[in-house]
């Protein structure tokens, strides 16, 4: 139980209920940050700034569809253009 009285079960059961009601494109307007290294840079330090994150998980392949070259350009442009203006 947390400390308003929740248990951690409904807390998930909650969340599952939420998650399930998403749309493609609620989680591309709200969830996903994506586009040119410019574009990412600038939502990211929106989001930094609105929300005070310090920490990003990256998806390159998401849903095991993106060919390895592609995957491997991502990586490379989030590591040369985009991770430098974050210290």
């Amino acid at each position: 139980i947390n400390q308003e009285g929740i248990t951690v079960g409904d807390d998930r059961r909650a969340q599952a209920e939420r998650l399930e009601s998403l749309t493609y494109e609620d989680v591309l307007a709200n969830m996903v940050v994506y586009g040119t290294p410019e574009s990412v840079v600038d939502r990211l330090q929106q989001l930094q700034e609105e929300l005070g994150i310090t920490q990003v998980i990256y998806e390159v392949n998401f849903g095991c569809n993106v060919p390895l070259e592609h995957q491997i350009k991502s990586v490379r442009l989030l590591n040369e253009k985009v991770a430098p203006n974050f210290k």
